[in-house]
């Protein structure tokens, strides 16, 4: 009996096609490291849960460019990264705005502790951002912020996409090398980088 296509067909050309039993295997994969991750940083249940949610919509969302990724283990922990980052920002500004931490039934959403590591973190790296020359800065914030792709980073600018890479991967290390001294947060910086 001759294999069909399906059955030659990669899990994320499956999901790009709208495959659901493809995407709901994909899910089951990569479900729990992300909850894990998630967990670690804003040592919330709910928060966790809910960037799962939103890490995996994102998935299904741009699931047509699924098959042109290289690597979609760290494509979609790039995408979670991202979510939990921003998790972090709005609880520091929910508790910036009102004095209080958000979360389900009274509890907190993350501990005090965890929200300071977060604070300092995101001013650590915000001047290491800051110390970045100024095309290194700017391929780094459209890529971590906007999330956009270097090829759309290359066309916005105006340069190669190889030059985009040569800055993103220029930015990334000085922005590491900057954090790496701040050890009491080093649990926080590994997670997100």
């Amino acid at each position: 009996m001759e294999p069909t296509s399906t059955h030659n067909a990669t899990i994320p050309a499956l999901v790009a096609q709208g495959d659901q039993t493809a995407f709901t295997q994909l899910f089951l994969r990569y479900r729990d490291r992300v909850y894990t991750t998630a967990y670690r940083v804003t040592e919330s249940a709910m928060e966790a849960e809910e960037i799962v949610q939103d890490v995996f919509m994102k998935v299904w969302t741009i699931r047509q460019e699924l098959p042109a990724i290289d690597n979609l283990e760290a494509y979609i922990f790039t995408i979670a990264r991202n979510f939990t980052f921003n998790a972090l920002k709005r609880l520091l500004r929910e508790r910036e705005r009102t004095g209080l931490w958000p979360g389900a039934d009274g509890q907190p959403a993350v501990s005090p502790e965890a929200a300071a590591n977060a604070r300092e973190f995101m001013q650590v790296l915000q001047q290491a951002i800051d110390q970045l020359p100024p095309q290194q800065k700017q391929v780094y914030l459209l890529i971590r912020e906007e999330e956009l792709t270097k090829a759309e980073v290359a066309e916005k600018m105006g340069i190669s996409p190889h030059t985009v890479k040569s800055h993103f991967d220029a930015a990334v290390r000085a922005v590491r090398a900057y954090c790496a001294p701040y050890r009491k947060l080093s649990a926080l910086f590994f997670l997100l980088f």
